[in-house]
């Protein structure tokens, strides 16, 4: 026999199960959002990751609030004029730069550290006249680069 008790323990229980799968179902699709892209740049879903894109934008600096599981990064025909140490530090799933025509004058020692997951850099039509020693190391799945 159901008291009342157990009537109101049964349907309490329900509802912290449907309280429960609703938080679930709303950071589901948080996750699949792009979640924060600078002002500026273009970001996009891709399969495993953020795609984003900042073209001709005029920025003078690389952003750092990039979604953290960017995959590409195309930031061509900006005007950083230095790449600075830990640019992409926050970046380990990265797998494309493009930072052609941006008119780069100095690459600084580990800009480029921590991609271990990096494939394609194009550096093409900067300033760049000199490479220091060590700055592309720990790009061990680098196979594309362009100067």
């Amino acid at each position: 026999m159901l008291t009342t008790a157990s009537v109101v323990e049964k349907s309490y229980l329900r509802f912290q199960l449907l309280l429960v799968l609703v938080l679930f179902i709303i950071t589901s699709m948080q996750l699949n959002t792009v979640s924060t892209c600078p002002v500026l740049c273009t970001c996009s879903n891709r399969t495993g990751g953020i795609s984003v894109e900042c073209l001709d934008q005029g920025l003078t600096s690389i952003p750092s609030d990039f979604p953290n599981d960017s995959l590409s990064m195309i930031l061509a025909g900006n005007e950083f004029s230095i790449v600075e140490t830990g640019s992409f530090q926050n970046y380990s799933v990265l797998e494309f730069i493009v930072l052609a025509g941006c008119r780069i004058d100095v690459i600084q020692p580990g800009a480029f550290a921590f991609l271990f997951q990096l494939t394609s850099l194009n550096l093409a039509d900067n300033n760049i006249k000199s490479i220091a020693t060590g700055t592309f190391v720990g790009l061990n799945n680098l196979t594309t680069l362009y100067v």
